[in-house]
Protein backbone atom coordinates (compact mmCIF):
# COMPACT_ATOMS: atom_id res chain seq x y z
CA UNK A 1 0.00 0.00 0.00
CA UNK A 2 1.47 3.55 -0.99
CA UNK A 3 -0.13 6.94 0.46
CA UNK A 4 0.40 9.59 -2.50
CA UNK A 5 -0.01 12.16 -0.31
CA UNK A 6 2.63 11.35 2.73
CA UNK A 7 5.01 9.19 0.90
CA UNK A 8 4.31 6.35 3.56
CA UNK A 9 4.83 2.75 1.88
CA UNK A 10 3.75 -0.79 3.43
CA UNK A 11 4.75 -3.69 2.25
CA UNK A 12 4.14 -7.30 2.96
CA UNK A 13 7.60 -9.29 4.10
CA UNK A 14 8.00 -13.17 4.48
CA UNK A 15 6.54 -14.73 7.14
CA UNK A 16 3.58 -11.90 7.52
CA UNK A 17 6.15 -9.34 8.62
CA UNK A 18 5.60 -5.91 7.27
CA UNK A 19 7.54 -2.75 6.35
CA UNK A 20 6.55 0.57 7.06
CA UNK A 21 8.65 3.57 5.57
CA UNK A 22 8.58 6.62 3.54
CA UNK A 23 9.61 7.69 0.20
CA UNK A 24 10.15 12.05 -0.71
CA UNK A 25 9.26 13.50 -4.06
CA UNK A 26 11.40 12.46 -6.65
CA UNK A 27 12.58 9.12 -4.41
CA UNK A 28 12.17 5.63 -5.62
CA UNK A 29 12.49 2.07 -4.28
CA UNK A 30 12.41 -1.49 -6.34
CA UNK A 31 10.72 -4.33 -5.82
CA UNK A 32 11.91 -7.98 -7.26
CA UNK A 33 9.33 -10.68 -7.77
CA UNK A 34 9.94 -13.74 -9.54
CA UNK A 35 10.98 -12.57 -13.11
CA UNK A 36 9.68 -9.14 -12.81
CA UNK A 37 11.86 -5.78 -11.40
CA UNK A 38 9.24 -2.72 -10.39
CA UNK A 39 10.80 0.48 -10.31
CA UNK A 40 8.72 2.92 -8.05
CA UNK A 41 9.12 6.34 -8.06
CA UNK A 42 6.98 9.62 -5.91
CA UNK A 43 5.91 12.26 -7.95
CA UNK A 44 4.27 15.24 -6.14
CA UNK A 45 1.14 13.93 -6.94
CA UNK A 46 1.31 9.78 -7.18
CA UNK A 47 3.65 6.99 -7.48
CA UNK A 48 4.67 5.36 -11.16
CA UNK A 49 5.98 2.34 -11.46
CA UNK A 50 8.01 0.91 -14.72
CA UNK A 51 8.03 -2.75 -14.79
CA UNK A 52 10.76 -4.67 -16.75
CA UNK A 53 11.35 -8.30 -16.74
CA UNK A 54 14.65 -9.70 -15.34
CA UNK A 55 16.26 -12.41 -18.14
CA UNK A 56 15.80 -16.10 -16.76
Amino acid sequence: MANDSTGEVETQGPHRSSYIFNIPIGGTFTVVRDNLKSLVTRTATAFTVADFAIAA
